[in-house]
């Protein structure tokens, strides 16, 4: 899912700049640690996103619906609680605009699950982050024609201010225009169909102007210009080995992205470092770390490196003896390829 992911930030993030005076010039960033614990009873977060002006992580809730702050200390707060919320996925927060984008949608695993809204909702909200006001909420699950199942699952904000949606279940991304406050198909392709029972999910966008968006399934990874006008300009990136799954992207540079995979077995939860030297016609995997059987979701760049979101989802399915337990920690960490 995640997806989470992200979820996305182009450069990496500089430290502090000194100042002209003795004092400024021994201020220094706030360092990030190696890991945070997150200790929130049946949180289940999926999406993760870095806020460098707070210095604080953002988590969504699979199974709570709400937004949480996370301190560097791993204290958690409630952000953002309002009804609506059935299950959050991915995140990302427009920093021009300091606004916090949200996918909000109902895979059945959360408290608020109800039969008119599983695999039905598809919302985007979105929320200042300095006054929690909710500023949008767009409603996707109409936009593509025939009875079609929902399952908003990550968001990024693209060059030219729209905002680019994944949907897992249905072959679709969408495009928001928060501007006109227009939301609309941006493709539709049969290639981005479920396998087995998940499509399409992370996306970052390129500053060349495209999508890298990636089907958990297959794990296979796809460029999409941002000015799409039909189906041949779609490449499936050749990838130099292959992934388990795609779950979220994290954008590293022009030539690098990570990849976090996850999956039922010993080994298959990784984050992969992937290279390329044509623009994304090929990739190569250059790295990997392991996340250790936590099923990681999503990633988020920041000035003290990448970190990624052990969620250990899991533990919160029905078919899980532990389930009952609700998984209380959860783990944000630095990852060293």
């Amino acid at each position: 899912m995640t997806k989470i992911i992200n979820r996305s930030v182009l450069l990496l993030l500089i430290a502090l700049s000194s100042c002209n005076s003795d004092d400024d010039q021994n201020v220094t960033s706030i360092e990030i640690p190696q890991s945070i614990t997150i200790n929130s009873s049946g949180l289940f977060p999926e999406g993760i996103v870095y806020d460098d002006v707070e210095k604080v992580f953002y988590t969504s809730s699979v199974n709570l619906g709400k937004i949480s702050k996370v301190a560097l200390d791993g204290t958690t707060t409630d952000f953002i609680t309002e009804n609506g919320l059935v299950s959050t996925l991915g995140l990302t927060i427009d920093k021009q605009n300091r606004r916090l984008i949200v996918c909000n949608t109902d895979p059945g695993f959360g408290v608020n699950s109800t039969d008119n809204t599983l695999f039905k909702l598809a919302n985007v909200l979105i929320f200042d982050l300095d006054t929690k006001d909710k500023l949008a909420d767009y409603d996707l699950s109409d936009l593509v024609q025939g009875e079609t199942p929902n399952l908003v699952n990550d968001a990024v904000v693209g060059g030219n201010g729209y905002i680019y949606v994944t949907n897992s279940v249905t072959p679709a991304i969408y495009k928001i225009d928060p501007r006109s406050r227009i939301a609309e198909v941006f493709v539709v392709d049969e290639r981005f169909t479920p396998i087995q029972g998940f499509g399409l999910n992370g996306l970052v966008y390129h500053p060349d102007g495209y999508i890298l968006v990636g089907h958990y399934d297959s794990g296979s990874l796809y460029k999409i210009p941002e000015n799409f006008t039909n189906p041949d300009e779609i490449i499936k990136v050749e990838l130099s080995e292959p992934v388990n799954t795609i779950d979220g992207i994290e954008i590293l540079s022009s030539t690098e992205i990570a990849v976090a995979s996850n999956g039922a077995g010993e080994g298959l939860d990784r984050v992969y470092r992937i290279s390329t030297s044509d623009n994304w016609i090929n990739g190569s995997v250059i790295g990997s770390f392991d996340a250790e059987n936590s099923f990681p979701t999503t990633m988020s760049l920041t000035k003290d490196g990448l970190y990624v979101l052990k969620s250990y989802l899991p533990f919160l399915l029905p078919n899980n003896p532990n389930q009952d337990t609700l998984w209380k920690e959860y783990i944000i960490e630095r990852v060293s390829f």
